[in-house]
């Protein structure tokens, strides 16, 4: 069949899949050309309900107020990219288990693919690409959501999951494959539904049935229902053998991460959480999730390294860089003061020395970052001994504090930070 044959029977039997099932479309990118290359091929399959964006912020706003069955989303935007968006609607619990999430990028390398594995889209489409994939993917992903929808609302009304579960094996029937899928789907359904125990019965079979290939979503939804069920321990030791054969190694780690954390062990949900850090490069959540758990690990090394790479991040996303460049200046600051000084390395003083730059280049800083900015700084210079440098950083700090810019501190605090100047019993400096 040539490729004309393909788009024609893709077209027809999408199309007639729009008309009878109306659905809402957002397509994000901030290229005009790719915009509306999108909306006319969502045109052709007569899906009419199609809404433009040109930036992950002006998408979420919309999301916020209303509702979007599918998103064709590009990766690379300017400001905040595609993998923040796809955050945050998880984190703000825009989207339903039905919906349908297409990452759209130029990005080939696998290490970047990989860490955009993590936040789970239901599709990672390459730029350059042609209306066949395209509809060939969004074919699959319509038909897999209407059995999700199908198998939630007979779960909901109380059919029992075996019932559903051999009706999706004969549906799939002959091969191995389909049969997982069967599996599969049953078992996410089961998830998605809080149904625990039923689901680790169910992924418990299937870890027995199929082996090789098709077992490794088994032993994750298995380990999954076992983490819910307040197995932690067992979760945690299937999750760690499954990284000698996984092929997603990135996806255990994230699941050992929270596993660890929810047994209060700190130090190994930082090392698991680190190595999808040194993956996931793009994501800020990540980035944030090994800022935490450095600071509650004591490790203040990961946590300097972690808050800078949340500062890049957030320059480039447009976040609240204030806030961020303060977090990063006090995390060197837990160098210097857990005796781990700067001084012996470079990197760090240098990335201090940016923030610290950028920091008193803004316009606008709340007092408490202002504040928090300046016993950064003044910790810094005491570190190097440049204890004149100091001096003259807490005159300015002293001033914006009679000026209201910056936050006034306690009588304690002040002692501490003349003691640490050697300013104590001394005459104070003028403000």
């Amino acid at each position: 069949m040539s490729q004309l044959d393909n788009v024609a029977k893709l077209t027809t039997a999408l199309g007639e899949y729009f008309k009878s099932t109306p659905l809402t479309i957002a397509v994000v990118d901030d290229m005009p050309l790719a915009r509306q290359s999108l909306k006319r091929s969502m045109a052709n399959i007569s899906a009419k309900d199609v809404h433009l964006f040109n930036s992950a912020e002006s998408m979420l706003s919309a999301w916020k107020s209303r509702h979007f069955d599918i998103i064709l989303c590009d990766l690379n935007l300017p400001g905040k990219n595609g993998a923040w968006l796809l955050n945050q609607a998880k984190e703000l619990k825009l989207m339903d288990c039905s919906d349908i999430f297409f990452m759209i990028s130029g990005e080939t390398r696998s290490k970047a693919i990989n860490g955009l594995l993590t936040l789970s889209p239901d599709e990672y489409i390459i730029k350059p690409y042609n209306e066949v994939l395209l509809y060939r993917r969004l074919k699959r992903n319509l038909e897999k959501r209407d059995n999700y929808i199908s198998l939630m609302t007979a779960l909901k009304v109380g059919t029992h999951y075996r019932i559903l579960l051999e009706d999706q094996l004969e549906k799939n029937r002959p091969t191995e494959l389909g049969a997982a899928k069967s599996y599969r789907a049953v078992g996410d359904a089961l998830l998605d539904l809080n149904m625990y125990d039923e689901s680790l019965k169910l992924y418990r079979d299937a870890s027995k049935r199929f082996q090789g290939t098709h077992n490794e979503w088994a032993q994750l939804g298995y380990a999954t229902a076992l983490n819910h069920t307040n197995n932690k321990a067992e979760a945690i030791e299937t999750y760690t053998k499954m990284l000698t054969s996984t092929n997603n190694p990135l996806r255990i780690h994230a699941a050992l991460a929270e596993c660890y954390k929810d047994v209060g062990n700190m130090e190994l949900a930082l090392e698991s959480a680190y190595e999808v850090f040194k993956e996931a490069s793009h994501d800020l959540l990540i980035a944030e999730q090994v800022a935490n758990l450095a600071k509650a690990a004591g490790k203040h090394a990961v946590a300097e390294e972690a808050c800078y790479r949340i500062v890049r991040l957030t320059k480039r996303q447009a976040d609240d860089i204030g806030k961020r460049l303060c977090d990063h200046l006090l995390a060197c600051g837990e160098i210097i003061i857990n005796g781990q000084d700067p001084i012996y390395d470079y990197s760090i003083v240098k990335r201090f020395q940016a923030s610290l730059h950028e920091m008193r280049e803004l316009k606008h800083v709340s007092p408490a970052e202002l504040s928090n900015s300046y016993k950064a700084e003044i910790q810094y210079c005491v570190s190097q001994n440049k204890l004149d440098a100091a001096s003259v950083a807490r005159g300015r700090w002293f001033r914006l504090i009679d000026a209201g810019k910056a936050q006034a501190f306690t009588k304690a605090q002040q002692y501490t930070l003349d003691k640490l100047l050697g300013l104590y019993n001394k005459p104070a400096l003028a403000a």
